[in-house]
Parts: structure tokens; sequence; C-alpha cells
């Protein structure tokens, strides 16, 4: 296990560095996706995401001005900054995503603590200043058409 530390606070990097001294050394091939019956398939797709933080999570987050770092949601939430790293070059997917954090359509969720929706809402800003939302210049023609 590789650490490093954000914030002041070693956090655990998982997948990273050099293999751990009671791993395995010889590891079982994994199956080629083809050769794999459908129902091992679904539940592939069905499992968890990583409930710690991925080393391109850490990527992602070193990248970012250190005024927009999301160093609480890493440490309380690190399968939501999986998610927002892994979508974060998709604008549509990331705004999507990031819509869905921050609007409870359900009616019963909590809600995030303050510190979270504070680097939340920060992301968002700093987000549309890098990618602004493109104005379809031809949906006015349509409606006039």
């Amino acid at each position: 296990m590789v650490y490093r530390k954000i914030d002041g606070v070693p956090v655990r990097e998982a997948g990273a560095g050099a293999p751990d001294a009671n791993a395995q050394e010889h590891r079982a091939p994994i199956p080629a996706r083809d050769s794999l019956p459908d129902d091992t398939m679904a539940q592939r797709r069905r499992q968890a995401p990583a409930g710690e933080p991925l080393p391109i999570t850490f990527r992602w987050i070193a990248k970012l001005p250190r005024s927009v770092q999301p160093l609480a949601l890493l440490r309380q939430y690190p399968r939501i900054a999986n998610m927002m790293a892994g979508t974060w070059p998709d604008p549509a997917s990331y705004r999507a995503y990031l819509h869905d954090l921050l609007t409870d359509r359900r009616g019963n969720r909590k809600g995030f603590p303050p510190e979270i929706v504070q680097e939340l809402l920060a992301l968002r800003v700093h987000y549309e200043l890098l990618h602004p939302a493109m104005l379809d210049v031809y949906s006015e023609v349509d409606k006039r058409g």
C-alpha cells in the first residue's frame, strides 16, 4: 500500500506502488471478457464502486488549484471523489453527476455536511470557468423555422 499526505492527513492510495508483502506473488490471470458467462459479467457490473480513493482521483485532485481541491470529500466520500475524477473529462457526464449530487429528487435525503457542499459548489464554479456551457445557436433557428 502507498500512503500520501493530503492536507497533512495520510490517505491510503489503493492499488498503487509496490505490492504488499502479504499479497500473493502469483495471481490468477484475469479471463477475457468474452470468455466469461453472462451472469458473471452482470455480477461485475453490479459490484459496488471503489470505496477507497483511486490513483486517478489523486492525480485529478493534484491538478486542481488548491482553493478547489475537495479534500474533505476525498476523506469522507472517496467513492464520490472517484466518480468525479472519472467524469471530469466529459462535461455532460460531470455536470449531470454533480447536479445529481446537489439535487434531492427523492425528497428524503439528509444531504451532505456543509464543508462538502462548499467543496462541491467551488468545484462547480471552477468547472464552469474551464468548460463554459456552449450556447446552442441553432435552437433559436429551429423555433422560428
